[in-house]
């Protein structure tokens, strides 16, 4: 035990109930972080522990290197203490001292961590932080044997670290959005790698329905989704009929809006005359267009959501393409097949105006379609766009009636 500290408290102190055993008391100050800790691991919890002392007390208490006050395990229950005002910290004095050798001390976090909740990009920060350090102490990389000793004692298979190593070198983008959480190693690898999908733009598309192209457009949706929850085409028998598709789930819905549109779009550029007359509707899933033509060499990628009037639309494609986008929101249909509302916009997307999200998709970001309104870029031709006082983006749908 440390000549220095004892278990007696100085009068002046604030400390929680402690309900595990411990050596001594270390006053907050005197307290010692290791770098290779914080570099490693998030410290998402610390209001959560905080609040659990609180309540509840300590219960397993930080540890020190022998003859230190050099944390050894407990960083986060450290600054929970910290966070709450407390002015000494109960520890346990480990039987070593504090090695000189990083290595050796990243081993020592991670053996003290094992039973915590890890997630990945922290396992893998780990990793090269280890490595590294091997790396800076013997001038050498480990060799693969003990590598792959390593990656099994983290719980890292051997081809996401490889995956890791190659975005990290390669595609700094998807690296770091797999290190902050926001996608998988594998889903990040598979993205980085394909070829990046980019719509022909060789056409002006800027203010191209007016308003009474916009209603036919909104009618279009509105009957073919009423015709579509009305019609009878299941026999039952001679006479008696009923129809199959009334009860179809919100995907099916959103497909029929997405194929009208479609359809509607094609029909109404081949109507125009300052655009060619070979619009279609994309038939082939390796097209980077919904609506294209050849001869003007320009599509259109047209992304479908169903909607509260309150809520906000997410748009998630699978793959992100940058080009002219039309993205509609409408209210679920209702009983009778009817759609009540609708929100209209269009504009040319590049690859800031999206977000990683879960599945390997991304997401349209609602404060990117906000700055491109605000510059002309993005146009809403039914419903309205604006900010609240909290900077959060609102979309108004309006009436289709």
């Amino acid at each position: 035990m440390s000549t220095k500290y004892t278990k007696k408290l100085p009068k002046n102190h604030n400390v929680p109930v402690v309900r595990g055993k411990f050596d001594y008391w270390v006053p907050i100050e005197d307290i010692r972080e290791d770098a290779a800790n914080s570099d490693i691991y998030n410290y998402d919890s610390v209001t959560d522990i905080a609040h659990s002392i609180v309540k509840d007390g300590l219960e397993h208490c930080p540890m020190v290197w022998k003859n230190s006050t050099d944390l050894v395990s407990g960083h986060t229950r450290y600054r929970a203490f910290s966070s709450k005002g407390y002015t000494h910290l109960p520890v346990v004095e480990h039987e070593d001292e504090r090695p000189d050798s990083e290595y050796q001390r990243i081993k020592r976090l991670h053996v003290s961590n094992m039973y915590r909740e890890i997630k990945f990009p922290d396992r893998y920060r780990g990793i090269k932080r280890a490595r590294d350090a091997y790396l800076n102490e013997t001038g050498k990389l480990i060799d693969d044997d003990d590598m792959n000793e390593i990656l099994s004692d983290w719980r890292i298979a051997r081809g996401d670290w490889n995956m890791m190593e190659e975005m990290r070198q390669k595609y700094s983008k998807f690296y770091n959005q797999v290190l902050s959480g926001e996608m998988g190693v594998r889903d990040a690898f598979k993205q980085a790698k394909e070829k990046k999908a980019k719509m022909r733009m060789a056409k002006d598309m800027s203010h191209l329905l007016n308003k009474a192209d916009v209603n036919y457009l909104i009618s279009s949706i509105c009957q073919t989704i009423e015709g579509v929850k009305t019609l009878d085409t299941g026999i039952i028998g001679l006479g008696n009929t009923f129809n199959p598709l009334s009860v179809a789930d919100q995907n099916f819905y959103s497909n029929v809006i997405h194929t009208t549109v479609c359809s509607y779009m094609a029909h109404k550029l081949n109507s125009f005359t300052e655009f060619s007359d070979d619009w279609k509707v994309t038939d082939n899933q390796n097209i980077y267009h919904d609506v294209y033509s050849n001869e003007d060499d320009t599509g259109i990628e047209i992304k479908t959501h169903q909607c509260g009037m309150g809520e906000t639309p997410r748009w998630t494609p699978k793959r992100f393409k940058e080009g002219y986008h039309l993205l509609i929101a409408t209210s679920k249909p209702n009983h009778l097949g009817e759609i009540e509302s609708i929100f209209i916009g269009f504009g040319k997307l590049n690859e800031s105006c999206v977000k990683a999200v879960q599945g390997g998709k991304v997401e349209i970001i609602p404060e990117k379609l906000w700055e491109l309104h605000q510059k002309g870029e993005f146009e809403v031709w039914r419903g309205k766009m604006s900010m609240d006082s909290d900077e959060k983006i609102n979309f108004k749908h309006a009436l289709t009636k």
